[in-house]
C-alpha cells in the first residue's frame, strides 16, 4: 500500500471516531434517567415518592423540550422520551390513577398541598402552560403533547 493510503485510512478512522462519540444523550434522554424510570415502575416505593421522582424527571424533560427552537424538535424530544420509557410510564400512570381513586380524600389533599409547595412542581406547571400556549395554533402537536405528558395528571 502506498504511504499516503495509510494516512488517509488513519484520518478516516479518527474522523469516524470523533463523529461516533460526539453527541451522547444527556438530561432526560440519558440512559441513567431511562434506567431510573424503569426501576421506579417496578419498585415497591410508596406511590407519593414515585410521583415526586417522575415529576422531577418530567420537569427536566419539559425544560429541555421548551428550549428547542422549532415545535417539531420539541415534539420529537418528547416522542423519543416516551418511546424509550413507554412501558414504565404507562405502568406508573396506572398506579397513580389507582392510588388517586383509592386514597382517602384527607390524605390526598395533604399530599397535594405538600406537593404544591415544591419549586419543581411550580416549574413543571409553568413549563406545561408555556408549551401548551406555544402549541395552541398546532392542534395535532398539542394533542400529542397532552398524550405524552398525561402520566402526571390525576383523573377520576
Amino acid at each position: 500500500m502506498h504511504p499516503l493510503m495509510y494516512r488517509l485510512w488513519f484520518f478516516f478512522i479518527v474522523v469516524l471516531t470523533l463523529f461516533s462519540c460526539n453527541n451522547p444523550r444527556k438530561g432526560a434522554l440519558s440512559p441513567q434517567v431511562r434506567t431510573e424510570i424503569q426501576q421506579l415502575a417496578i419498585s415497591n416505593e410508596p406511590i407519593p415518592q414515585k410521583y415526586e421522582v417522575l415529576a422531577r424527571r418530567m420537569e427536566t424533560l419539559l425544560r429541555e423540550a421548551s428550549a428547542k427552537k422549532k415545535d417539531e424538535e420539541l415534539i420529537e424530544h418528547l416522542r423519543v422520551f416516551y418511546a424509550e420509557n413507554s412501558l414504565a410510564l404507562d405502568r406508573l400512570e396506572a398506579e397513580f390513577q389507582t392510588w388517586f381513586r383509592e386514597t382517602d380524600p384527607e390524605e390526598l389533599n395533604q399530599f397535594l398541598m405538600e406537593l404544591n409547595q415544591q419549586q419543581y412542581i411550580t416549574d413543571l406547571r409553568i413549563r406545561r402552560r408555556d408549551i401548551r400556549s406555544r402549541l395552541l395554533y398546532n392542534k395535532p402537536f398539542l394533542a400529542e403533547f397532552e398524550r405524552l405528558t398525561r402520566c402526571l395528571e390525576f383523573r377520576k
